[in-house]
């Protein structure tokens, strides 16, 4: 009963201390109550000052989903804002091709003086990894320090 009153006591939900806002803090509840919504976007659970900036890497080996990716989302930007039929669909064709590319893309988290693995082209926030950087015997090559999330 003891720990259960302290817990209850000692508490403070929607407050999380050591963050890289300005005052050090960020009470979620007040941030939502004040409809700061840009601000608690920008919260970030894991400093990537410690721990480093994650990317996220697309192994295409065996698959053209990558290129596929690309040539939706040019396809989309030719849209005319005003057919707005025609741009929902093209989305939930990208958003499909996304859901179906998630078993290929790992998140890695590197430091500044981590070396990045070569990318041959980028869409969507998703480096397409080069070949020389992956195989399927040993997977992406990356130092020590690197961590795969």
């Amino acid at each position: 009963q003891a720990f259960f009153k302290n817990v209850q006591s000692e508490t403070i939900f929607g407050i999380h201390y050591g963050c890289q806002f300005i005052d050090g803090e960020i009470d979620f509840i007040k941030r939502i109550e004040g409809a700061a919504f840009a601000e608690i976007g920008k919260f970030k659970l894991i400093d990537e000052k410690i721990y480093g900036e994650e990317y996220h890497y697309f192994i295409p080996e065996g698959s053209d989903d990558f290129e596929k990716l690309e040539e939706l989302i040019i396809e989309f930007s030719n849209i005319k804002s005003s057919d707005f039929d025609r741009k929902r669909l093209h989305q939930m064709k990208i958003e499909n091709l996304l859901k179906r590319m998630a078993g290929r893309i790992v998140h890695i988290r590197l430091g500044q003086n981590d070396v990045k693995p070569i990318a041959e082209s980028e869409c969507c926030g998703i480096l397409k990894l080069s070949k020389e950087c992956y195989n399927s015997t040993d997977g992406i090559r990356l130092s020590v320090d690197n961590q795969i999330l």
